[in-house]
C-alpha cells in the first residue's frame, strides 16, 4: 500500500478538524521506507519527472519560478516540485492581537478576515484554551459551525494540507480547489502523505503547507515564523476530487486509498518516482477542545492509531514523559487517557508512534495553554 498521511502564503481566501468526538490531532501515514534515495541522494525518477512510459506531462503554467505539470494520461492529476513555507492559518493560536511572541505566526501575516473575531470576547467560543487570539480563517471550512467559531476552519496544527498556488487556483475550469485530494513527498527524508487542499495562496507563488503537514514530511523546523525546507518538496493534486467542505482525518484516509486502487494512484505515485510503502495512523486531541486547561485538574484525551502503531509516548515541553504505552490493537482503535498539569502556562505537546522492533515512525506537536 502507498503511503498517506495528511498539506505558507498568507491566504486570499477564506478550513476545523472533523466536530466529531474522534477528531484528531493529526493522522499520519509517511512513507518512511527505504525503497527512496537516502538523504542527499536522488533515485533517478524521483524528480516528479513524468516519464514517456507513464505518458508524459505537459506544463499548465509557471508561478513563482515554479513549473506545474499535468500527467497527460491522468489529466486530472496535477504536480510540481518547490520549497515548503509553513501555515499556521486556522489554528486558534495562530494570530494574537497585540503579542507575537506568544502567537504561532506574526500578526501582519493575517488577512482582515482572520482579525475579525477573537476568542472569548462578545460570545465567541473558545477551543484549546486560547482565549484572547483571533479566529485563524482559511479557504476550506467545516459547515456544521459559523464563521465566528474557530472549529468552522481547518487547523494547520491538526490537519495535514496543502495551500493552492493562487495562479493554479485562478485557472478556469481545473477542477483545483479547495477541499481536493492531495499528496506531498519529501525527497530529503522519503516521507511522503496524503492531505487536502486546505487553503489558496497569493498568485506569483507556490509551494506552502500546514503546520502538521510539515511534520508529517520530517520539516526540521516547523514554525511559520521562521521555519519551513528551501526546496525538494514534491505536490500532487487531483483536480475535481474531494467535497467542497472539510472533512474527518479518516474520511481522508479512506478517499487517499480510494483513489489508489480506483482512481490511478497506484500508477500515477510510481510514475513521479514515489514507491508503495506501509503507514502507521496516530492521532491526539482533547475529549473536548471547548473544556479549558487547568493546572492540577485532570484532563481527557483521546489517542487514535492502527496496529502498525505498537507504542506511543507523550512529551510535554520536550522533557516530561506523561504517558508510554504499549497499544496492542488488533484494528484502529481510540484510547483515552487522562493527566494532569501542576505548572501553568503554554505547553508544548508531542505525541510519538513506535512501531514492534521500536522504531519512530512518526512525530507531532500541538500547543497547550494551562491555566
Amino acid at each position: 500500500m502507498l503511503p498517506f498521511c495528511f498539506p505558507r502564503f498568507r491566504s486570499s481566501t477564506t478550513g476545523r478538524l472533523a466536530s466529531t468526538g474522534l477528531a484528531l490531532l493529526a493522522l499520519s501515514a509517511c512513507n518512511r521506507t527505504p525503497d527512496v534515495a537516502p538523504k542527499g541522494a536522488e533515485a533517478p525518477n524521483q524528480a516528479l519527472e513524468a516519464t514517456a512510459a507513464c505518458g508524459g506531462k505537459t506544463q499548465v503554467l509557471s508561478t513563482g519560478g515554479v513549473s506545474v505539470y499535468r500527467m497527460n494520461n491522468y489529466p486530472n492529476v496535477y504536480f510540481y516540485t518547490a520549497g515548503m513555507q509553513v501555515d499556521g492559518d486556522g489554528s486558534p493560536y495562530c494570530y494574537h492581537p497585540s503579542n507575537n511572541a506568544i502567537a504561532l505566526d506574526y500578526l501582519g501575516n493575517a488577512t482582515s478576515e482572520s482579525k475579525r473575531y477573537v476568542q472569548g470576547a462578545n460570545g465567541v467560543p473558545v477551543i484549546r484554551g486560547a482565549r484572547g487570539f483571533y479566529v485563524s480563517q482559511t479557504s476550506l471550512a467545516y459547515p456544521d459551525f459559523p464563521a465566528s467559531d474557530p472549529r468552522h476552519w481547518v487547523d494547520a496544527e491538526s490537519l495535514p494540507f496543502v495551500v493552492i498556488p493562487g495562479d493554479l487556483y485562478a485557472q478556469s475550469g481545473n477542477g483545483i480547489r479547495p477541499g481536493n485530494l492531495a499528496y506531498a513527498y519529501n525527497k530529503r527524508t522519503g516521507k511522503g502523505c496524503f492531505a487536502l487542499c486546505g487553503d489558496v495562496g497569493p498568485r506569483g507563488k507556490a509551494g506552502e503547507a500546514s503546520i502538521n503537514l510539515a511534520q508529517q514530511l520530517g520539516v526540521t523546523n516547523s514554525s511559520p515564523k521562521n521555519g519551513g525546507q528551501a526546496s525538494d518538496i514534491e505536490y500532487v493534486i487531483i483536480a475535481n476530487s474531494g467535497a467542497r467542505s472539510a472533512r474527518g482525518l479518516i474520511d481522508i484516509y479512506n478517499e487517499g486509498v480510494g483513489w489508489q486502487i480506483r482512481g490511478g494512484g497506484n500508477d500515477v505515485l510510481p510514475c513521479l518516482g514515489i514507491r508503495p510503502a506501509s503507514f502507521p495512523l496516530l492521532g491526539i486531541t482533547e475529549a473536548d477542545v471547548t473544556q479549558e486547561i487547568r493546572a492540577g485538574i485532570a484532563t481527557t484525551f483521546n489517542i487514535t492509531a492502527n496496529p502498525v502503531v505498537s507504542r506511543v509516548k507523550i512529551i510535554i515541553d520536550g522533557q516530561y514523559t506523561i504517558y508510554d504505552a504499549k497499544l496492542g490493537l488488533s484494528s484502529t482503535s481510540t484510547v483515552p487517557f487522562s493527566t494532569k498539569f501542576n505548572q501553568a502556562g503554554y505547553r508544548n505537546l508531542v505525541i510519538e508512534g513506535y512501531d514492534g522492533a521500536g522504531t519512530l515512525l512518526t512525530s507531532v506537536s500541538r500547543r497547550l495553554r494551562v491555566l
